[in-house]
Formats: structure tokens, C-alpha cells, sequence
């Protein structure tokens, strides 16, 4: 292959665009402990087939739906008293 054409699909891969010429609105909304959060801090994130975004905080591990937060913490007796989560597994 010539170098041109591996230039061509690396620039159409690397810079995807839409070629319907429609603009997209995306929606960011920003979560911090007013909104819910255990923690400042987030460790990990992973959205799954529901929709639901999955947070690992230094708290506790956070289910946000859209509109609200549910803080799920591990027991004192399964965690030894702390509630990091480093990492969400699917």
C-alpha cells in the first residue's frame, strides 16, 4: 500500500466524522458529593446495558440512574472498616 492511502484511513480513523452533516447536543452533567456522591473522588466508571453508570469512589461504589445516586458501601465486617473501590468489573 502507498503511503498516501495509510495516511487517508489513519485521518478517518483518528478523526471520525459524520457525514450526514447533523450536529449532535450532548448533555454533561457533573457529579461531585452535592448531587449524591460518596466521594470526591472517583476510581472508576463504567456504564452498563441498563444505562446506569457505575462510580468507584474511596466511599463506597455509587449507581446513578440519570437522576439520582445510590451509595452501595461493603459491610463493616466484609471490608475491614473501609469502603475503596479501585475497580468495577463487568
Amino acid at each position: 500500500m502507498n503511503r498516501f492511502f495509510l495516511s487517508v484511513i489513519f485521518l478517518l480513523l483518528y478523526f471520525p466524522f459524520d457525514i450526514s452533516g447533523e450536529t449532535r447536543d450532548i448533555m454533561v452533567k457533573q457529579l461531585g458529593t452535592e448531587e449524591g456522591l460518596s466521594h470526591h473522588t472517583a476510581n472508576a466508571i463504567y456504564q452498563d446495558e441498563f444505562g446506569f453508570i457505575w462510580i468507584g469512589t474511596m466511599d463506597g461504589l455509587n449507581r446513578f440512574d440519570g437522576q439520582k445516586t445510590k451509595i452501595f458501601r461493603p459491610s463493616v465486617s466484609e471490608s475491614g472498616g473501609g469502603g475503596l473501590i479501585m475497580t468495577v468489573l463487568v
